[in-house]
């Protein structure tokens, strides 16, 4: 009887593990998130340069077309990361409140001639990476971008990411 409820623990702890080494954030994962957050501060700022009269559009639309592929490549690594975390029923929601904490750091973001030219020359720079995805995370490195990582980089990433 000890040895079958020692077997029935050890079982029921088993998927634990996994679990827990799956919703730390890996290099690739680390990675998409700070494409996304490079791409969630060129949206947001621009939109609102747009809205105030001081243009960043062109700028912006060649960044776009430029990362097309590394954009949706980074968003689909991100929506399977948290399918894998998350499970289907939670993914959806989990991944809307990554993208609404990735807003909110630049909802304050006023529209004024320095931030709109700063973002004018960030979206030329991204641009100029040709869609390439540590190209981009270079530029988002560059510019000190820290995208929250909801459950933390695993050890071995941080250690990796670090020394880049």
């Amino acid at each position: 009887m000890r040895c079958l409820l020692s077997v029935s623990l050890l079982l029921a702890m088993l998927p634990v593990a996994p679990a827990q080494a799956a919703s730390c954030w890996n290099r690739e994962d680390i990675f998409a998130a700070k494409v996304r957050d490079l791409d969630t501060l060129l949206t947001e700022v621009s939109r609102r340069c747009v809205a105030a009269g001081l243009s960043a559009q062109a700028d912006y639309d060649m960044y776009r077309a430029a990362n097309r592929g590394a954009i949706s490549a980074t968003n689909q690594r991100l929506k399977a990361r948290f399918w894998t975390v998350f499970g289907a029923e939670k993914a959806g929601a989990r991944l809307d409140s990554f993208h609404d904490a990735l807003a909110s750091q630049y909802a304050t973001v006023p529209a004024v001639q320095e931030n709109c030219g700063q973002v004018s020359a960030l979206a030329r720079e991204a641009a100029a990476t040709g869609g390439s995805v540590p190209g981009l995370v270079a530029v988002a490195d560059r510019n000190n971008l820290t995208p929250p990582l909801p459950g933390g980089a695993c050890r071995a990433a941080a250690l990796a990411v670090a020394a880049r």
